[in-house]
């Protein structure tokens, strides 16, 4: 049975919404790099440019994270200036070149981002969109990059915001990458314009519960969520009132940051869900939809998404 139209939000206890909780930052993994990269004696295997002003790395590594294919962990650490100042960069479901969103959470195809100086630590957000890291290079024994991204203070007595750009990296494996196949079933991706807005999901989970489909999708902005009742394969969906199959529910994140909510009421909601693919390991699609705003909330006229796209795996347990 559908959710009462207040309460879209998956319960606590389900595996899949556990899973969008994000993930910490990979640190400490030693043995797994090399501070010696392709650039040569007197260059630096990991350069940026933090708050404008030019930082280059005197030790670099890029590591495998064990037994999970496609995630690795990208650190470059100034040591012998003052202040020592260390980048680290950690990717999540990645087989290959491409340009992947910074300030998501694991379940995402994509990273998260770290600035750290003295006892403070600077993160990206879970905005979905903190900045951007460009594979160009991954190989058995080597890997390069570019990389900018804006990031938070959160540790240590940091305040305030560090911006980075212009980073560059080029770095070998210390031992041979295994490039283990990235499961079919890991990594998401949820993406539309939102009141005429870009907005890209930070954490995301989807699968079946009962005969349903559920998929819940955030960033630190909004919260969506999209319930498809009795699915079973590929077609387009209805949203709206007298339709039974797809309700679509937007709110604001567990920090609303002043964001009007919510728009979820079944009358005056229009639009279609489109399953492209549904296997037992992915679900792809489109969305669009105009959306009323609920009644006794901080929303006060409809919303309206457009260029909804969704590609979902499906945890294997």
């Amino acid at each position: 049975m559908l959710p009462s139209k207040q309460t879209h939000r998956p319960a606590a206890h389900s595996w899949w919404w556990r899973l969008a909780a994000g993930v910490p930052l990979l640190l400490g993994l030693g043995g797994c790099g090399s501070s010696t990269g392709p650039g040569g004696a007197g260059e630096s295997d990991m350069t940026a440019r933090i708050d404008g002003t030019d930082w280059a790395s005197d030790l670099a590594t890029v590591a495998v994270v064990p037994n999970t294919p496609g995630w690795y962990v990208i650190t470059g650490s100034r040591t012998m200036g003052n202040p020592a100042i260390a980048i680290s960069i950690s990717v999540f479901n990645v087989d290959g070149p491409g340009t992947y969103p910074l300030g998501v959470g694991g379940t995402s195809f994509g990273g998260i981002a770290t600035v750290a100086e003295g006892g403070g630590g600077w993160n990206t957000p879970l905005s979905g969109a903190s900045g951007s890291i460009t594979i160009t290079a991954l190989t058995a024994t080597r890997m390069a990059g570019t990389f900018a991204f804006g990031a938070e203070a959160v540790t240590g007595g940091a305040s305030g915001t560090r911006t980075v750009t212009n980073g560059d990296f080029d770095l070998e494996f210390a031992t041979a990458n295994p490039l283990t196949p990235v499961p079919d079933e890991a990594g998401s991706r949820v993406t539309a314009t939102i009141g005429g807005a870009a907005w890209n999901a930070a954490t995301i989970a989807g699968g079946p519960v009962s005969n349903d489909f559920v998929l819940s999708s955030s960033n630190d902005l909004r919260t969506m969520s999209l319930i498809l009742n009795n699915i079973t394969g590929p077609g387009t969906y209805q949203i709206g009132a007298g339709q039974s199959h797809a309700v679509l529910v937007l709110g604001p994140a567990l920090d609303p940051q002043g964001d009007p909510c919510c728009w979820n009421e079944a009358t005056g909601n229009t639009g279609s869900v489109t399953i492209a693919t549904m296997t037992g390991t992915r679900v792809t699609g489109t969305f669009s939809a105009t959306l009323a705003p609920t009644a006794g909330t901080g929303a006060t006229t409809p919303l309206v998404i457009t260029g909804g796209v969704f590609d979902v795996g499906i945890p294997q347990f």
